[in-house]
C-alpha cells in the first residue's frame, strides 16, 4: 500500500512539474501585452472601468480594471485574434474586434466610453491598430499561415525569416545577415526558449539544435532593436518562434513530399559527360492534429514530421583475420604496414593503436 501511495505520489510531482515548467517556457517571450486607456467624451480618465480580453481561438478571458489614471495592461497575452470588451456603470459598453497579438510585440489599445446604459453596446469592428507606445522594439511577423502558403523545398521553419525586411541571405539561411549584423549575433528562440548551438555558431553562420516544422508554427517574429529580457541576453536581432496551440474547433492535416531518382531531371554538368542521373529516392512526411479536449479548458496540439533520404560513403578500415587470431605469429591480417608482437596472441598494424 506504502509502495502504491509513493508511486503514485511521484507521477503526480512529475506531471505538476511538466506543466509548470511548460508554463514557465511559454510565458518567456511568446506571450505580449495589451495595454491602453479608457477615456470619457472629454478625454478624461475613467477609473475601476471592467477590461476583458477574449481569445477567438481558444475562449480564454482575461479580466482586468483600469487604474485611477484610467490606464490597464494584460501581460501574458498568447499570440492570437482576441476581442477586447470595456463596461463601466454609466458608459455604453464597447467590443472591439479583431485584435491581433503577435508574440513579443505590445499591442495598445485606446477608446472613449459614451455615456449612456451599460445595456448598450457599441460594437468596433475591423482590428485595433497595433501601436507601441510601451516598448522601443523594433519588430516584424510573419504568421504560421503565410508560412505554409509560402514554396519551401525543405519544409524547415528556420527559412521563414528570410521573407521579413532586414534580412540578406547568400547561400542558405545559416549564413544570413540581419540589418549588417554579424551572422553570428543572431539569438533563436522557440517558446522562449534559447536554442542556439553555441558549439557550432561562429562567424561563418548561426546554428539551431531544432528545426521547426512549418506545420508546427504559429507565427515567426524577427526584433532587430531593443529586444527586451525576453531575449535571454543573446544576439543583438531576436529570431523567436512561437509553435501552435489547440482551439475550440478541429483542425489537422497531411503533407507527403516525394522525389526520386525518376521523377528529377539530370544536371547540366552530368549531360556534357554523359553522366547518368544521380540516385534520388527523398520522403517527407507531416502528420498535425488539434482541437479540444474539453472547450473552453484543456486544447491540444500534436505534430510528428519524418525526413527520409537514404545516403552512403565510403570508408576505410582496416579488419582482423582469422590467420591473425591464430597461434601462427608469422601470419597477420594487415592489410598495410608490418605486424607488430602484441600481447594474448593479438597481432596490430603499425601506426594503429590498440
Amino acid at each position: 500500500m506504502e509502495a502504491h501511495y509513493r508511486k503514485g505520489y511521484i507521477v503526480k510531482t512529475l506531471i505538476a512539474t511538466a506543466v509548470l515548467l511548460s508554463s514557465l517556457a511559454f510565458g518567456q517571450g511568446t506571450t505580449s501585452l495589451v495595454n491602453g486607456i479608457v477615456q470619457d467624451p472629454s478625454s478624461a480618465a475613467v477609473p475601476g472601468a471592467e477590461i476583458t480580453v477574449i481569445s477567438v481561438e481558444t475562449g480564454q478571458v482575461i479580466k482586468t480594471v483600469t487604474n485611477e489614471k484610467g490606464e490597464y495592461a494584460v501581460p501574458s497575452v498568447p499570440p492570437g485574434t482576441y476581442r477586447v470588451s470595456f463596461a463601466k456603470t454609466g458608459f455604453k459598453s464597447e467590443l472591439k474586434e479583431g485584435v491581433v497579438v503577435e508574440a513579443g510585440v505590445p499591442v495598445t489599445v485606446n477608446v472613449k466610453l459614451e455615456i449612456g446604459a451599460a445595456t448598450e453596446t457599441v460594437m468596433v469592428e475591423g482590428g485595433a491598430q497595433l501601436v507601441q507606445t510601451t516598448s522601443a522594439e523594433l519588430s516584424s511577423t510573419i504568421t504560421g499561415r503565410q508560412i505554409n502558403e509560402l514554396p519551401t523545398a525543405t519544409r524547415n521553419g528556420m527559412e521563414a525569416f528570410l521573407q521579413l525586411p532586414g534580412t540578406q541571405t547568400l547561400t542558405g539561411y545559416r549564413d544570413s545577415y540581419i540589418n549588417g549584423l554579424p551572422r553570428e549575433s543572431l539569438n533563436v528562440t522557440i517558446d522562449g526558449v534559447s536554442t542556439n548551438d553555441q558549439w557550432l555558431k561562429s562567424s561563418d553562420g548561426f546554428f539551431s539544435y531544432i528545426m521547426p516544422s512549418v506545420d508546427s508554427l504559429e507565427e515567426v517574429t524577427l526584433s532587430t532593436s531593443a529586444g527586451g529580457v525576453d531575449s535571454t541576453a543573446q544576439g543583438g536581432a531576436q529570431l523567436k518562434f512561437t509553435t501552435k496551440s489547440g482551439t475550440n474547433q478541429y483542425h489537422g492535416g497531411v503533407v507527403w513530399a516525394h522525389r526520386n531518382t525518376f521523377l528529377n531531371a539530370n544536371y547540366y554538368f552530368n549531360n556534357q559527360t554523359g553522366a547518368a542521373r544521380d540516385i534520388m529516392k527523398f520522403n517527407q512526411g507531416n502528420v498535425h492534429v488539434g482541437g479540444p479536449i474539453k472547450k473552453d479548458k484543456l486544447l491540444f496540439f500534436a505534430n510528428y514530421e519524418i525526413y527520409r533520404l537514404p545516403q552512403s560513403a565510403t570508408f576505410t578500415r582496416t579488419i582482423v583475420t582469422p590467420a591473425n587470431w591464430g597461434p601462427d605469429h608469422q601470419h597477420h591480417g594487415c592489410l598495410s604496414g608490418q605486424p607488430q608482437p602484441a600481447e594474448n596472441r593479438q597481432r596490430i598494424c603499425s601506426g594503429q593503436r590498440r
